[in-house]
């Protein structure tokens, strides 16, 4: 059996992930991390002189996705025997949505979506909507983690400027295109570009502790300064 954990919650996904390999070991499971490569040797007896003696196993792996190609057809056929195989257990950590996955049919699906809150406050990220966008900001403090809306903000961003030079991915929806698009516009290029640029300091301050202030005062200052 295969489960993908993944979703554009990826701090809450990540932490499930964490969870299942720690309670993985309180179980007294055997474990192994494993590589893309290595993912069908499970079929091959990697995992049989364990089984053998009757000891519980769980496999972990990271981030494949990028690394699966949609014609590996041996591949998937390999991934597909190994989901359907109840004897073995394999836990996938995937930094995309289940929509992005190249083998969601060989795989169980755990998504992690952001809230709805998530996506207002997103759209809010542009001059002249700070009251919403401080007022939605206050409502994730209370219900996400900091980092998670920061990364997020961040990615967002880094999208509107794509929009902004018209170099969306080819690969992304029609309606969400127009959408960023439209918000882009309401953006000096200056401007969005500083922004950003914000964004990534108090990032790597938030990582590395040495910020002054904590993640939702930063970014009431930096709304201050470029959505008024």
């Amino acid at each position: 059996m295969i489960l993908v954990v993944c979703g554009g919650d990826t701090v809450a996904s990540r932490q499930y992930f964490s969870k299942l390999k720690g309670d993985s070991e309180s179980k007294g499971y055997f474990r192994k991390d494993l590589s893309l490569p290595e993912l069908p040797e499970v079929l091959r007896g990697l995992g049989e002189s364990r089984s053998l003696f009757g000891e519980k196993q769980m496999f972990f792996a990271e981030n494949i996705n990028p690394k699966v190609r949609r014609d590996s057809k041996t591949l998937l056929a390999d991934l597909k025997k190994l989901h359907a195989d109840p004897s073995v257990s394999v836990v996938v950590w995937e930094g995309v949505t289940g929509r992005d996955l190249k083998y969601a049919k060989c795989a169980d699906i755990k998504e992690f979506r952001p809230s709805k809150t998530v996506f207002k406050f997103l759209d809010a990220c542009r001059p002249g909507k700070i009251s919403e966008f401080v007022g939605l900001l206050h409502d994730l403090t209370d219900t996400e983690s900091a980092i998670f809306f920061l990364v997020m903000l961040f990615r967002h961003v880094r999208q509107l400027i794509l929009a902004k030079y018209n170099l969306t991915s080819s690969s992304m929806p029609s309606w969400q295109a127009v959408k960023l698009k439209a918000q882009a516009r309401d953006w000096k290029e200056d401007n969005l570009l500083l922004f950003y640029e914000a964004l990534l300091r108090i990032e790597i301050g938030a990582k590395s502790g040495s910020v002054a202030y904590t993640i939702p005062d930063s970014l009431d200052i930096l709304a201050c300064h470029f959505l008024t």
